[in-house]
């Protein structure tokens, strides 16, 4: 059990015994009332979001859960593939579960799975990527790093890089944002 203030984004809690994923939390209230914690919340089976909200001391179960480390595959209409790099058992995560991150899913790439009671119940990406400029255009020739153009990455995402980008490079993706970080050298 964890009080409500101590919780983070990523983590799975357990209320009235269905699985949660914590979005965002947001603080408020008064010294003399107490903290209160509002969290958005996302239900693991449906993938519905909801806010709660909780005083700051109350107390909230949170799941423990199995890390493996496991490789992408592929996915289909309804589901992304995962193989266990220890014993090759492949799984499947519903499309859902991962939303809009999945942009960053790169076949053969290694990533964390989340399991509770042998279900997937969470996949957890890295901090940054790093993926290939696919398309962008010629950089501007000025002396200040300051403006941006567009670029196409190996996945297809669009973002702004630095004009100093050009087609083949390697760049670092912070993965909780979507936004430009670094040329990667090699």
């Amino acid at each position: 059990m964890i009080k409500a203030e101590e919780a983070r984004e990523g983590r799975i809690i357990i209320i009235d015994g269905k699985l949660y994923k914590i979005l965002g939390i947001e603080f408020g209230g008064a010294a003399k009332a107490g903290r209160v914690v509002h969290l958005k919340t996302q239900k693991i089976e449906t993938g519905n979001t909801a806010e709660m909200t909780f005083h700051g001391n109350d107390l909230i179960e949170e799941a423990t859960l199995d890390k493996c480390a496991m490789e992408y595959l592929y996915n289909d209409e309804e589901n992304y593939y995962f193989m266990n790099l220890v014993n090759y058992e492949q799984v499947s995560v519903p499309k859902g579960l991962i939303g809009s991150a999945s942009c960053f899913l790169k076949e053969n790439s290694e990533i964390q799975v989340e399991f509770f009671e042998q279900r997937v119940v969470n996949v957890v990406f890295p901090r940054a990527m790093e993926l290939k400029v696919s398309q962008t255009a010629p950089g501007v020739r000025d002396t200040s790093n300051t403006t941006f153009k567009e670029a196409t990455l190996e996945n297809g995402m669009e973002l702004l890089v630095p004009q100093f980008i050009e087609e083949g490079d390697i760049v670092r993706i912070e993965t909780a944002t979507g936004k430009y970080l670094e040329r990667v050298k090699r």
